[in-house]
């Protein structure tokens, strides 16, 4: 994953000289790709630990939610919103 990111930022970078060079020759950009630096401590394990119980807390706490958006859901079918904000001339920007 790092190296993709660090290809993304580098095709940006050819980008972004490119576009410099085509609008100014005299103009030459350097740049570069530096990883921040890295402090072990003793609290990695603990890091760990509370990305693994947050990865089981997530899905748990979006599913809670899911009952509101089906009843959001068939609440405006059931009242037929949509087509009654049409009909009355309504845009459907102001609906969503």
């Amino acid at each position: 994953w790092p190296r993709v990111f660090e290809g993304m930022l580098s095709f940006m970078d050819l980008i972004s000289r490119a576009y410099m060079q085509q609008l100014n020759p005299d103009i030459y950009i350097v740049s570069g790709i530096q990883q921040m630096p890295k402090i072990a401590d003793s609290s990695d394990y603990l890091t760990k630990f509370l990305s693994i119980i947050g990865t089981c807390l997530y899905p748990i706490a979006l599913s809670m939610l899911l009952p509101v958006y089906l009843y959001t859901l068939v609440l405006e079918k059931e009242e037929k919103l949509r087509a009654i904000m049409k009909m009355n001339g309504l845009k459907l920007r102001y609906y969503w």
